[in-house]
């Protein structure tokens, strides 16, 4: 009685939760329906066609069937539903993986229509691969026209360089208003130390005068 008990408490806890599991599944399926399908216009996934459109099938359905699920109370249909919804998921992880291969090979091959394809494609992390895009559109920038990730990457490269040369002309400036201050220090001091043996020296002729004027009136007494 009581294994069976916790049995229900743990299957109502599991399926308490699986609405947050649809919606983090759920959504990257669905958002990407459209991109994928989008994969039949280029040549070098012509050979997934029927693959996709297979794929396209089955994402529709599951979305019908979603709905079917969150007004039953059928625990193994749920149970069923986020079963196929991994299963697609692990689909869509591979046209991803399509898509990144294709992006490496396009760099490699110098492919340009391809590279260009395969960056708006939607399904390329374009943030991990940024220095590789940026770095491939430079070398190649002649040959093509920059996509709107292209420009956007080109932008925040520009505002980078420019915040660094900022940068770089405030630390200039810093040094050379500290290098005129301590070239003003060091002529300051040279200015007091040349004054300085200036008076040392008129003090000494001083002396020296008087000490002719002493030594002159002592000869004109002796006299």
């Amino acid at each position: 009685m009581k294994k069976l008990l916790f049995l229900s408490i743990f299957a109502i806890q599991i399926f308490a939760q699986t609405p947050n599991v649809y919606s983090t599944l759920g959504n990257e399926i669905f958002s990407n329906i459209e991109k994928i399908e989008n994969l039949k216009t280029i040549p070098e996934f012509k050979n997934y066609e029927n693959k996709i459109d297979r794929y396209i099938q089955d994402v529709k359905q599951i979305k019908q069937d979603g709905f079917l699920v969150r007004e039953q109370e059928n625990n193994v249909s749920k149970e069923m539903y986020l079963n196929r919804l991994r299963e697609l998921s692990s689909i869509n992880d591979i046209f991803l993986k399509y898509v990144e291969n294709n992006f490496k090979n396009s760099i490699q091959d110098k492919n340009n229509k391809l590279f260009l394809s395969m960056v708006d494609s939607g399904l390329l992390d374009t943030a991990e691969y940024k220095n590789e895009i940026l770095d491939y559109y430079l070398k190649h920038s002649e040959e093509m026209e920059p996509s709107e990730i292209i420009k956007i990457f080109l932008n925040e490269k520009k505002e980078k360089q420019k915040i660094i040369q900022e940068r770089i002309e405030s630390v200039n400036t810093f040094k050379k208003d500290t290098d005129a201050a301590r070239i003003k220090r060091i002529r300051k001091r040279d200015k007091e130390k040349e004054e300085a043996v200036i008076k040392l020296l008129d003090e000494e002729v001083m002396k020296k005068k008087k000490d002719i004027r002493e030594n002159q009136k002592k000869e004109l007494s002796q006299d």
